[in-house]
């Protein structure tokens, strides 16, 4: 179910919106307040089930990395699943969460339906993981299938206070463009059978217009979260960009890695217009962290082709 409608015939939702705004705004304004009296939470494993501090009807999974110190700040990953399974994808986060350290937070009660409480729910579960984890502001991520997909681009879009997306399965609120005023990274995926797969290949350009930094990837499947290998692919790319932006410092080996492994898929791209994809990605990726002069020259020829550029 499309969450779309719901959204643009709701005031309350549109209040909630504004509501989760204040929120972020207010985190990013200062720093966490850690409360030393607060039930300790176990790390390196998956807890299901944590209930929050200020509403028991609410409660998300949870992964915590083991080497988690409340000394320094925490990059965040939000997730919600289309029917309330936020086991779901802090399971398929864990190896992920564990190797870059992130905390990971799935909520148990935003699923497709009206967008109201879903806005509520992601407020409730960013409130409570700011009350119990010293988390980095300026790295704040979210992930979603279906209308969970749709709902972590509403939240981004009016929030403001959001560094990237991770949509799995749809693309932007069916009433929502990518604009240029807007700021935040955005990874998508599709099953080659997605109902929604059309949607989300033209998407790619319409985030190129708007100047998003993106990518959108396919797989072989349907309606589904990706599989593990773009998970992996997602926050990898998720980091690679918090390098470039001076939000964590430049591992020169994981950048090598990152970009060989770029140049070596554009290289076997199936078609022009998949390479013509695949190399503007390397250089809007790469640009600044290693040389690029190669790749945007062949853009630069796709492009007087008039090759279209498709993911």
């Amino acid at each position: 179910m499309s969450i779309a409608p719901a959204m643009s015939n709701s005031k309350r939702a549109i209040r909630l919106l504004f509501v989760l705004a204040a929120t972020c705004l207010s985190a990013l304004a200062q720093a966490p307040e850690l409360d030393q009296k607060l039930p300790e939470i176990a790390t390196g494993k998956v807890i299901p089930r944590v209930v929050t501090l200020s509403n028991s009807h609410h409660s998300y999974a949870l992964y915590v990395p083991s080497s988690y110190t409340p000394q320094k700040k925490w990059p965040v990953i939000y997730a919600f699943d289309s029917r309330a399974r936020g086991v779901n994808p802090v399971d398929m986060l864990k190896p992920m969460a564990e190797k870059y350290g992130y905390i990971v937070a799935g909520s148990n009660n935003s699923e497709n339906g009206p967008v109201n409480p879903d806005i509520e729910a992601a407020e409730i579960m960013l409130k409570d993981t700011h009350k119990r984890f010293s988390i980095d502001d300026k790295r704040i991520y979210l992930t979603g299938f279906s209308g969970g997909g749709r709902l972590a681009t509403i939240i981004a879009l009016r929030c403001q206070c959001v560094t990237g997306v991770f949509s799995h399965g749809a693309g932007f609120p069916l009433n929502m463009k990518p604009s240029t005023e807007d700021h935040f990274l955005y990874f998508a995926t599709t099953g080659v059978l997605e109902i929604n797969y059309r949607e989300i290949i033209e998407l790619a350009k319409q985030l190129d217009d708007a100047r998003f930094s993106s990518r959108i990837r396919h797989f072989v499947g349907g309606h589904q979260w990706a599989p593990t290998e773009l998970w992996w692919e997602g926050i990898e790319w998720f980091e690679l960009q918090a390098m470039k932006k001076g939000l964590k410092p430049v591992d020169a080996e994981f950048v090598s890695s990152q970009f060989e492994k770029a140049a070596e898929g554009a290289k076997s791209s199936k078609d022009k217009a998949e390479a013509h994809y695949a190399y503007s990605r390397i250089v809007q990726d790469f640009d600044g962290l290693r040389d690029v002069k190669e790749f945007a020259q062949k853009v630069a020829e796709f492009e007087k082709q008039k090759i279209p550029k498709v993911p």
